[in-house]
């Protein structure tokens, strides 16, 4: 008599190995980041790899050390043109950025927004002591939003491994995908593994470009509308919503309490212009652009893409808001490939005994 049958053996020894994986990233958390971002950084710019490794006929090598030279080239004219600007007036933001601060946490905002919008002393009264009671609210959430930048900040020097770690991607990325493949024995098995992986490695691409590109389009839309209004802080803002245009939902709306709040306290004049581009910009973004970018690229729900940010962020602040959408549309990929193996095997098991 077999107490335990080979299936339930296979599936605690993949739970182990599962479990196993997940202990080790957990470990080595920053590791697993930096691999992980070169390769999405390799999805990138593994198109214009593709398109001069066909122009140079197969010399991949060379069409890699062409595209980082581009790279290079074009980071080289942006930093020197924009770069400035921008690294400057993020300086005096985060320079002015505590006064306001202390400002609206012990409520003394209220009396000068209020002066100028021509409040009632009883409105500005009550303004402020709604601030001056809930300061600690405020304070707390401003320390919820520091904290992940303070940690991304104090790893940017593995920033530097990200493109040396890509270029083993782009030129060994078949090689690693068949190598994944012949570890599995059956045809079965392999053809299931053999789709996951095409599945997996289009949902890539398509997130990781499409976000790139949107992430492009807000900063060039932000920089050209705030400079036309002339808007204070316009490239380091326009620098700020464009990396968190990178997460969906929830960092356009950072961006926007951020241009209002800084508005509020410059008492900047053009509001309902304002208000105007920031409503177009994102009906855009959301109705436009983003349809037409990502296409089949996910097929998530809405409500489960907020569901996925919002669980990124509780596990790992700001990288796991961005990188929880894609860890969600792999498992879906992943159930949905197992869900219709096991469909197409029952089948085959009742041809054969037909």
């Amino acid at each position: 008599m077999v107490l335990i049958d080979r299936r339930t053996v296979r599936v605690l020894f993949t739970s182990l190995i599962f479990l196993g994986t997940l202990g080790v990233i957990y470990l080595a958390w920053r590791t697993f980041i930096v691999f992980l971002f070169a390769t999405f950084f390799a999805y990138v710019i593994e198109p214009i790899v593709d398109a001069l490794e066909r122009l140079f006929k197969g010399a991949r090598g060379a069409a890699i050390v062409v595209v980082y030279a581009g790279l290079l080239l074009v980071i080289g004219l942006v930093a020197g043109s924009v770069g400035p600007k921008v690294a400057d007036e993020g300086r005096r933001l985060s320079e002015t950025l505590p006064g306001i601060i202390e400002q609206v946490g012990s409520g003394d905002i209220a009396e000068a927004i209020g002066g100028k919008l021509g409040w009632s002393g009883d409105t500005r009264n009550r303004v402020k002591q709604f601030l001056a009671s809930h300061q600690q609210d405020l304070t707390d959430g401003l320390h919820s939003i520091a904290a992940p930048a303070a940690e991304v900040l104090a790893g940017l020097g593995w920033v530097l491994l990200i493109p040396i770690l890509a270029v083993f991607f782009l030129k060994d990325k078949s090689a690693f995908g068949d190598n994944v493949v012949s570890m599995f024995k059956t045809t079965r098995n392999r053809r299931f593994v053999t789709n996951v992986v095409n599945d997996l490695d289009a949902m890539l691409g398509t997130y990781i470009r499409a976000q790139l590109l949107l992430s492009i389009f807000a900063f060039i839309a932000y920089t050209a509308f705030l400079l036309i209004v002339q808007f204070p802080y316009s490239f380091a803002i326009a620098a700020i919503a464009a990396l968190l245009e990178l997460i969906p939902f929830v960092g356009p709306l950072v961006t926007a309490v951020l241009v209002i709040t800084i508005a509020f306290v410059t008492s900047f004049p053009h509001w309902i212009a304002l208000i105007i581009f920031m409503g177009a910009w994102r009906l855009i973004q959301d109705y436009v652009s983003t349809p037409l970018l990502f296409k089949r690229g996910l097929e998530m729900h809405p409500l489960m893409i907020i569901f996925a940010i919002l669980l990124g962020g509780e596990i790992a602040g700001v990288v796991g808001m961005f990188l929880m959408i894609p860890a969600v549309a792999a498992i879906r990929i992943l159930y949905d490939h197992w869900t219709s193996q096991e469909i197409v095997g029952e089948d085959d098991v009742e041809t054969t005994a037909a």
